[in-house]
């Protein structure tokens, strides 16, 4: 299914900031924040494990409870897993350094494989108190973002309607390795990637 298929309009809501993205967000601040995106016809939600160690999907997921499932469509993001175990010390975020310092503590696992993938999708479920996403993610497969040698300023691909976890079932580990320009272009034309993801070199 292609993605305009998928999305109820041009315009949606990304949670990063409720994630205490660069600062700590009160709960009265994105309570109005998500409420106003709301009553402004907003149907589109999208978070990421990442946000804050998946604090911003369990803000989300507190405002959503209320709403009628069928109402809003929800995307999340896989490549990462977060753990029950705390961080101890400074985390790796590469080029995203401090963005969520003030999220929770808890420890960042970053992960590609079909069973990391599978976990990330189960994780983000809880975190979001649904019983299915919309549209899944993959978070920062770019090549540039993970400082490989040989740098591919490549979108993320997007995998429209997984709502369980034993749908997904390809490693995606391979898809940060060296993405071939051909593959690429037929994930774009399947409708798996946004058609205006541009393609590995530009091609």
């Amino acid at each position: 299914m292609a993605l305009d298929h998928v999305l109820p309009g041009r315009i949606g809501l990304g949670t990063a900031p409720l994630g205490n993205m660069f600062r700590a967000v009160s709960d009265e601040e994105v309570s109005a924040t998500l409420d106003a995106a709301w009553d402004q016809g907003i149907r589109y939600y999208d978070s990421a494990p990442l946000y804050g160690a998946g604090l911003a999907e369990i803000r989300l997921g507190e405002l959503l409870s209320h709403k009628p499932r069928d109402e809003f469509v929800l995307s999340s993001k896989v490549g990462r897993v977060i753990l029950d175990e705390v961080e101890s010390g400074g985390r790796d975020l590469g080029d995203k350094g401090d963005l969520f310092a003030h999220g929770r503590p808890n420890k960042i696992l970053h992960d590609w494989t079909a069973d990391a993938t599978e976990r990330s999708i189960e994780g983000s479920l809880e975190r979001l108190g649904v019983d299915r996403l919309d549209i899944v993610w993959v978070h920062d497969i770019a090549q540039d973002f993970l400082q490989f040698s040989r740098a591919h300023p490549v979108s993320d691909a997007v995998i429209p309607g997984a709502t369980k976890p034993s749908r997904i079932s390809e490693d995606l580990a391979a898809l940060r390795e060296d993405i071939p320009v051909g593959f690429w272009r037929e994930l774009r034309e399947a409708g798996l990637v946004s058609p205006l993801a541009p393609l590995p070199g530009g091609a």
